[in-house]
């Protein structure tokens, strides 16, 4: 019996992670499987980074495989180390056999995940040790098709990889996996790494697929699986995919740091609307708290709103008026104010005097505070450092407004949870009277489209003029981008759900 063994396990934590496989293989034997296949990055967890420089973290790496060599008596496991070879560092994968080492083969083009700069540490080879003869063949993700191309010894294949999600790639990747099955002739066992790590949300998802592209096994998407049967839930749509991420995303984000409760500002707004549910789904509604804090511009609506959304919840919450707090730092700040007109000094004012009392709460409780700026704001720089910027998660800070909305229906679909009034109405900070998001931005439905050709399609600013767009609003769009990366910066990790996710590599974009 061949099982690929989907376990979640810790970045750079080498003894917990040792500890987890080695209890798989006992667990194994116990269940008579006979081949083990584990993700890439099983044994030093994903993402890697700098630990890679360690050549004391690379030598405990070997040191852990002979450890676990003596439980792998009538067991075959394939699992995969950095390595050094001849003073360079390899990404090896290993195929352990009754107490040896019975075959290895190393990358050979890289890698090609957002989780790894793999140039950065690692050499590329094409080193391998195969007996003759040997049932499978042996590759990571990123090298498949090219050993393929140059192989036709063997029908079956061992592929390891550690996929970050991305909700546009679910399903070709599937068709791409599949297709390279059929056009071989192979059958394939992937094995792909599960849990959240900060930002990278890995999927799991791993298959077995045939000759024939039908996969014969399809494991759980966002959820650990070995050696037990448990129904596979799969998406339908892509705002599916999305909220099953954010989910497991927030959930593991706080169970691999023993963290168990949340707090978040409720403003009745859109934003805050869906990740309390999203945060309910994933922690449950006894460990999350909302906290209302109306000035003297919020709309009674905007209150009346998130105390529904609370009671839909059976949350608890809690009503501070910032009224008060914000008369003072008024009255202290005059003396270098003077009488000069309201702006936006004093609207940043009410946003950091909200940040600091979540903040006060995060650290009186024990709570994390989870923001709930999306991607649409953070992109323009819409949204204050210090205020409402700040927060341990920012768990919808890869979504374009317009997925926002779109969660929030589904959530809806699901159970009427979010006010339809929170819904429908126009978007306001209410950071002074009457006031809109639109008075400062272009509408949503244009702002997102214009960010969605740039972040998502790279196209420069004479391309999306081409497409129709107004020249000066896709300049000023694509300048504030530019701008606003000090802000970037300087906000927390956010649930990356695709490829264009701002993150360290794509923060200034262009």
């Amino acid at each position: 019996m061949t099982e690929i063994v989907q376990i979640h396990t810790l970045p750079a934590n080498l003894e917990a992670n040792y500890k987890y496989i080695r209890k798989c293989l006992k667990d194994a034997k116990k269940k008579s499987a006979e081949t083990l296949i584990f993700p890439a990055f099983s044994l030093t967890g994903y993402p890697v980074a700098d630990e890679l420089r360690s050549p004391e973290f690379v030598e405990q790496c070997w040191r852990y495989i002979e450890r676990l060599l003596k439980y792998t008596e009538g067991l075959t496991v394939f699992l995969d180390i950095p390595f050094f070879e001849k003073d360079q560092l390899v990404h090896r994968l290993l195929c352990l056999e009754n107490g040896k080492v019975k075959a290895f083969s190393d990358n050979s083009c890289g890698w090609n995940d957002v989780g790894l700069n793999f140039q950065r540490y690692f050499k590329t080879s094409e080193q391998e040790k195969v007996p003759k003869p040997f049932e499978f063949g042996m590759a990571f993700a990123p090298e498949l098709e090219q050993k393929l191309e140059n192989t036709s010894e063997f029908e079956k294949w061992i592929v390891l990889d550690a996929w970050s999600f991305d909700y546009k790639e679910v399903n070709s990747r599937i068709d791409y996996f599949c297709n390279l099955a059929k056009k071989y002739h192979v059958e394939i066992f992937l094995a792909n790494a599960v849990g959240g790590q900060n930002s990278l949300i890995l999927a799991g998802g791993s298959m077995h697929i045939n000759s024939d592209r039908k996969i014969l096994k399809q494991y759980p998407y966002f959820s650990e699986s070995f050696l037990r049967s448990k129904p596979t839930k799969i998406p339908q749509s892509e705002i599916e995919w999305i909220y099953e991420a954010l989910v497991y995303g927030i959930r593991d984000y706080f169970n691999d740091r023993g963290l168990k409760t949340a707090v978040l500002g409720l403003s009745g707004g859109i934003d805050s609307a869906v990740v309390l549910p999203l945060a309910v789904e994933a922690l449950g509604r006894k460990n999350v708290l909302g906290v209302l804090m109306p000035s003297q511009f919020s709309s009674q609506h905007s209150i009346d709103d998130a105390v529904e959304l609370a009671k839909n919840l059976g949350v608890e919450y809690q009503i501070i008026s910032i009224e008060k707090a914000f008369q003072t730092m008024q009255e202290t700040l005059f003396p270098v104010f003077g009488k000069r007109p309201f702006n936006i000094a004093e609207e940043n004012l009410q946003a950091r005097i909200r940040g600091m009392i979540l903040m006060g709460i995060s650290n009186k409780f024990g709570h994390v505070l989870l923001n709930t700026s999306n991607k649409t704001e953070s992109a323009v720089g819409y949204g204050t450092l210090y205020g409402d910027l700040c927060g341990g998660l920012a768990v919808i800070g890869d979504l374009y407004k317009f997925q926002v909305y779109e969660l929030a229906n589904f959530i809806n679909r699901k159970r009427k949870t979010i006010p339809q009034n929170s819904i429908d109405k126009a978007p306001s900070a209410e950071l002074r009277p009457n006031q809109k998001d639109s008075d400062s931005l272009p509408e949503y439905d244009v702002l997102d489209a214009v960010l969605q050709l740039h972040l998502d399609q790279n196209l420069s600013a004479k391309e999306i003029v081409e497409k129709g767009f107004d020249q000066k609003l896709v300049e000023k769009t694509l300048n504030l981008i530019k701008f606003y990366a000090y802000k970037r910066r300087q906000t927390p990790p956010q649930l990356r759900v695709s490829n264009s996710a701002f993150n360290i590599d794509k923060i200034n974009v262009f």
